[in-house]
Protein backbone atom coordinates (compact mmCIF):
# COMPACT_ATOMS: atom_id res chain seq x y z
CA UNK A 1 0.00 0.00 0.00
CA UNK A 2 1.53 3.61 -1.36
CA UNK A 3 1.39 5.93 1.93
CA UNK A 4 0.64 9.30 0.38
CA UNK A 5 0.95 12.90 1.55
CA UNK A 6 -1.39 14.14 3.94
CA UNK A 7 -3.41 16.14 1.09
CA UNK A 8 -2.13 19.61 2.38
CA UNK A 9 0.32 19.88 -0.66
CA UNK A 10 -2.79 19.27 -3.24
CA UNK A 11 -4.55 21.67 -5.09
CA UNK A 12 -4.71 24.38 -7.04
CA UNK A 13 -6.12 28.00 -7.57
CA UNK A 14 -8.55 29.17 -8.91
CA UNK A 15 -9.38 27.78 -12.97
CA UNK A 16 -6.57 29.17 -14.33
CA UNK A 17 -4.32 27.36 -12.01
CA UNK A 18 -1.96 29.98 -10.45
CA UNK A 19 -0.58 27.14 -8.66
CA UNK A 20 1.87 25.15 -11.03
CA UNK A 21 2.20 22.15 -9.11
CA UNK A 22 -0.91 19.98 -7.64
CA UNK A 23 0.77 17.53 -5.90
CA UNK A 24 0.85 14.26 -3.59
CA UNK A 25 4.14 13.11 -1.72
CA UNK A 26 4.55 9.42 -2.13
CA UNK A 27 7.53 7.38 -0.08
CA UNK A 28 6.93 4.41 -2.01
CA UNK A 29 7.86 5.88 -5.11
CA UNK A 30 11.55 5.93 -3.45
CA UNK A 31 13.67 4.92 -6.36
CA UNK A 32 17.83 5.36 -6.77
CA UNK A 33 17.95 6.36 -2.99
CA UNK A 34 15.69 9.22 -3.56
CA UNK A 35 12.08 10.27 -2.01
CA UNK A 36 10.07 11.18 -4.53
CA UNK A 37 6.80 13.36 -5.22
CA UNK A 38 4.42 13.11 -7.69
CA UNK A 39 2.47 15.37 -8.91
CA UNK A 40 -1.82 14.33 -8.74
CA UNK A 41 -2.78 14.86 -12.06
CA UNK A 42 0.28 14.23 -14.13
CA UNK A 43 1.96 11.55 -12.15
CA UNK A 44 5.51 13.12 -12.83
CA UNK A 45 7.60 12.38 -10.08
CA UNK A 46 9.92 15.09 -8.24
CA UNK A 47 13.21 14.76 -6.05
CA UNK A 48 13.02 16.43 -2.83
CA UNK A 49 14.91 19.00 -4.10
CA UNK A 50 12.02 19.93 -6.21
CA UNK A 51 9.38 19.74 -3.39
CA UNK A 52 11.72 22.20 -1.65
CA UNK A 53 11.54 24.97 -4.39
CA UNK A 54 8.41 24.65 -4.89
CA UNK A 55 7.81 27.92 -2.35
CA UNK A 56 10.08 29.60 -4.88
CA UNK A 57 8.42 28.80 -8.17
CA UNK A 58 5.31 29.68 -6.70
CA UNK A 59 6.68 33.20 -5.54
CA UNK A 60 8.44 33.75 -8.98
CA UNK A 61 4.61 32.88 -10.29
CA UNK A 62 2.78 35.13 -8.15
CA UNK A 63 5.34 37.83 -9.21
CA UNK A 64 4.73 37.66 -12.53
CA UNK A 65 1.05 37.55 -12.04
CA UNK A 66 1.16 40.92 -10.01
CA UNK A 67 3.28 42.48 -12.72
CA UNK A 68 0.63 41.48 -15.17
CA UNK A 69 -2.61 42.74 -12.98
CA UNK A 70 -0.56 46.15 -12.99
CA UNK A 71 0.28 46.12 -16.52
CA UNK A 72 -3.61 45.95 -17.22
CA UNK A 73 -4.39 48.44 -14.39
CA UNK A 74 -2.05 50.39 -16.65
CA UNK A 75 -4.05 50.14 -20.00
CA UNK A 76 -7.12 50.89 -18.37
CA UNK A 77 -5.99 53.90 -17.06
CA UNK A 78 -4.88 55.34 -19.67
CA UNK A 79 -7.69 54.52 -21.67
CA UNK A 80 -9.44 58.19 -23.11
CA UNK A 81 -12.35 59.01 -25.05
CA UNK A 82 -10.95 60.27 -28.55
CA UNK A 83 -12.96 62.70 -30.44
CA UNK A 84 -12.83 62.86 -34.37
CA UNK A 85 -14.86 63.12 -37.19
CA UNK A 86 -14.25 59.60 -38.48
CA UNK A 87 -17.30 57.05 -38.55
CA UNK A 88 -18.01 54.85 -36.09
CA UNK A 89 -17.24 50.56 -36.89
CA UNK A 90 -20.99 49.25 -36.87
CA UNK A 91 -20.18 47.00 -34.30
CA UNK A 92 -18.88 48.41 -31.59
CA UNK A 93 -17.99 45.91 -28.45
CA UNK A 94 -19.56 48.02 -25.66
CA UNK A 95 -19.00 46.09 -22.67
CA UNK A 96 -15.00 45.71 -23.48
CA UNK A 97 -14.38 48.14 -20.67
CA UNK A 98 -16.37 46.29 -18.35
CA UNK A 99 -15.18 42.80 -19.54
CA UNK A 100 -11.52 44.31 -18.43
CA UNK A 101 -12.30 45.66 -15.63
CA UNK A 102 -13.80 42.57 -14.27
CA UNK A 103 -11.38 40.32 -15.73
CA UNK A 104 -8.97 42.37 -13.33
CA UNK A 105 -10.83 42.28 -10.49
CA UNK A 106 -10.86 38.26 -10.93
CA UNK A 107 -7.27 37.93 -11.14
CA UNK A 108 -6.63 39.81 -8.34
CA UNK A 109 -9.66 37.71 -6.01
CA UNK A 110 -6.90 34.64 -7.59
CA UNK A 111 -3.81 36.22 -6.55
CA UNK A 112 -5.08 36.74 -2.75
CA UNK A 113 -5.90 32.75 -3.19
CA UNK A 114 -3.06 32.64 -4.25
CA UNK A 115 -0.75 34.11 -1.76
CA UNK A 116 -2.57 32.73 0.67
CA UNK A 117 -1.75 29.21 -0.54
CA UNK A 118 1.80 30.46 -0.89
CA UNK A 119 2.12 31.26 3.02
CA UNK A 120 0.79 27.48 3.51
CA UNK A 121 3.17 26.65 1.44
CA UNK A 122 6.23 27.97 3.12
CA UNK A 123 5.13 27.40 6.34
CA UNK A 124 4.36 23.77 4.92
CA UNK A 125 7.95 23.16 3.51
CA UNK A 126 9.76 24.77 6.44
CA UNK A 127 7.94 22.88 8.82
CA UNK A 128 9.17 19.95 7.13
CA UNK A 129 12.50 21.54 6.75
CA UNK A 130 12.27 21.44 10.72
CA UNK A 131 12.99 17.73 10.69
CA UNK A 132 16.10 17.65 9.61
CA UNK A 133 18.62 17.64 13.43
CA UNK A 134 21.60 19.18 12.51
CA UNK A 135 20.99 22.98 12.90
CA UNK A 136 23.36 23.99 10.64
CA UNK A 137 21.99 21.38 7.62
CA UNK A 138 18.62 23.09 8.42
CA UNK A 139 19.28 26.67 8.91
CA UNK A 140 21.30 26.27 4.90
CA UNK A 141 17.39 25.01 3.73
CA UNK A 142 15.57 27.34 5.26
CA UNK A 143 17.59 30.06 3.73
CA UNK A 144 17.79 28.53 0.43
CA UNK A 145 14.12 27.16 -0.22
CA UNK A 146 12.11 29.93 2.31
CA UNK A 147 13.97 32.62 2.14
CA UNK A 148 15.15 32.52 -1.22
CA UNK A 149 19.03 33.27 -0.85
CA UNK A 150 21.51 32.88 -3.62
CA UNK A 151 24.30 30.34 -2.83
CA UNK A 152 26.83 33.70 -2.76
CA UNK A 153 24.45 34.95 -0.18
CA UNK A 154 24.02 31.61 1.93
CA UNK A 155 27.76 31.60 1.88
CA UNK A 156 28.42 34.76 3.12
CA UNK A 157 26.12 34.84 5.77
CA UNK A 158 27.26 31.49 6.83
CA UNK A 159 30.38 32.43 6.63
CA UNK A 160 31.72 29.39 4.85
CA UNK A 161 33.45 28.98 0.91
CA UNK A 162 30.73 28.87 -1.52
CA UNK A 163 31.68 25.45 -2.64
CA UNK A 164 31.43 23.98 1.29
CA UNK A 165 28.26 25.39 1.28
CA UNK A 166 27.20 23.38 -1.88
CA UNK A 167 28.96 20.25 0.28
CA UNK A 168 26.40 21.13 2.83
CA UNK A 169 23.59 21.37 0.95
CA UNK A 170 23.67 17.85 -0.67
CA UNK A 171 24.00 16.68 3.20
CA UNK A 172 21.34 18.39 3.93
CA UNK A 173 19.50 17.49 1.21
CA UNK A 174 20.06 13.86 1.82
CA UNK A 175 19.02 14.37 5.58
CA UNK A 176 16.14 16.02 4.62
CA UNK A 177 15.15 12.75 2.59
CA UNK A 178 15.55 10.85 5.88
CA UNK A 179 13.85 12.97 7.75
CA UNK A 180 11.08 13.90 5.92
CA UNK A 181 9.49 10.63 5.16
CA UNK A 182 8.48 10.40 8.75
CA UNK A 183 6.46 14.01 8.58
CA UNK A 184 5.22 14.09 5.33
CA UNK A 185 2.69 10.61 4.78
CA UNK A 186 0.44 9.13 6.10
CA UNK A 187 -0.09 5.47 7.02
Amino acid sequence: MAKRGTGHFAGSIGERGILPFPMVWNADADRAGLLKWQMEEGGDEMTAEEFLKRPYYLHQTLLKESYRIQQMESVLTSISATLSDMPRPETRNVHSMEDRIADVEDRKLELVKAQKEFEDIVFQTSDAIMMVEDEIRRDLLLKRYTVFMTWDQIAKVMGYAKQYVYQLHRRALKEFEESASSYLYLT
